[in-house]
């Protein structure tokens, strides 16, 4: 098992490679292929609670899997995933089975995960920005159906999540 994980991660990397490019041509990248991507329709912005728990416990969790402290199903995260989601928590509960550890860059931390037996057709991904107390998801559904949220109405999405569905749509 420990293998098939690492090389599905091995594989993950190697397709997200791409060449490297200055951070102002990269943000303008995300803004005009942000038209590309599917806005979600049926779920409704959110407005952003200045009361909500801090995610700053999220740095400890570098490199352990979500799994193994039922971080989506545990306060505070089981109930802004749920605020955020509404009817499809369950959807991303189920593609988070198979995960990936906690990745941090910068001030980002990175969870990804795919249904058992879903890889490329049914995976989820969740970024936080730890500072800011935001979160953005990304859902990918049948191989090709992407819901995008976030918590602040704010369509500049972080990169790790762009890329990540930039490489679901090709």
């Amino acid at each position: 098992m420990k293998r098939i994980i690492f090389l599905m991660a091995v594989i993950f990397l190697i397709s997200c490679q791409e060449v490297k490019k200055s951070e102002t041509e990269t943000e303008q990248q995300v803004i005009e292929q942000q038209e590309v991507i599917n806005e979600p329709k049926e779920i409704p912005f959110i407005p952003v609670d200045p009361n909500r728990a801090s995610l700053e416990f999220l740095r400890n969790l570098e490199g352990e899997y979500p799994f193994k402290s039922d971080l989506f199903k545990s306060e505070p995260m089981k109930g802004r995933l749920e605020k955020l989601l509404a009817h499809k928590y369950m959807d991303f509960i189920q593609r988070m089975e198979v995960q990936m550890p906690v990745e941090i860059q910068d001030d980002l931390a990175i969870m990804r995960g795919l249904m058992t037996h879903g890889s490329g057709t049914e995976e989820a991904i969740l970024v936080v920005d730890i500072p800011k107390n935001l979160m953005w998801l990304a859902i990918l559904q049948n191989g090709d159906t992407v819901i995008h949220l976030n918590e602040d109405g704010n369509l500049k999405m972080p990169i790790p999540l762009f890329q990540t569905i930039f490489a679901w749509k090709s």
